[in-house]
């Protein structure tokens, strides 16, 4: 496994303090972090809004966390071609660069249809009354609609 992310300084720290060390988890092989591929590669910090704009990928509805994790992974593919495409020759080699490319080009895919099932199927919060939470609480209350 390896754990991707943009500006993960902050998360590791975060997690490192509720116990969780990615370092020794024997699956988790690398860290990549884009924010300092993006400085090794282009001299400049970005945040992840300002590289997508500098490697002209349409935004839309960012700072989801489904979308940014999306759109982290294509800055990644975007660096990956833009950073490797002038040092190799081989043609096996820039047709998995172009690929790359493709790829970290393609839109994000459209999850409105499934937000809204999503949120169709959580119970909301005009579904409970006071007299239910005083009669059980709320764990009563999520017990009898079957979640």
């Amino acid at each position: 496994m390896v754990l991707v992310g943009h500006g993960l300084r902050t998360d590791l720290l975060v997690l490192r303090r509720r116990g969780i060390r990615f370092e020794e988890v024997k699956t988790v092989i690398g860290i990549l972090d884009t924010t300092y591929i993006a400085r090794d590669l282009l001299g400049i910090n970005f945040r992840l809004e300002a590289l997508l704009k500098f490697l002209l990928y349409p935004i839309k509805n960012i700072h989801l966390p489904g979308n940014d994790a999306n759109y982290t992974l294509r800055v990644l593919l975007l660096l990956a071609y833009y950073g490797l495409r002038s040092s190799h020759s081989s043609a096996q080699v820039i047709l998995t660069l172009t690929t790359f490319k493709k790829l970290g080009q393609e839109p994000l895919p459209d999850s409105t249809q499934r937000n809204a099932l999503l949120r169709l199927s959580k119970p909301r919060s005009e579904y409970f009354d006071i007299d239910g939470i005083e009669e059980g609480g709320i764990f009563a209350i999520l017990d009898s609609t079957g979640d």
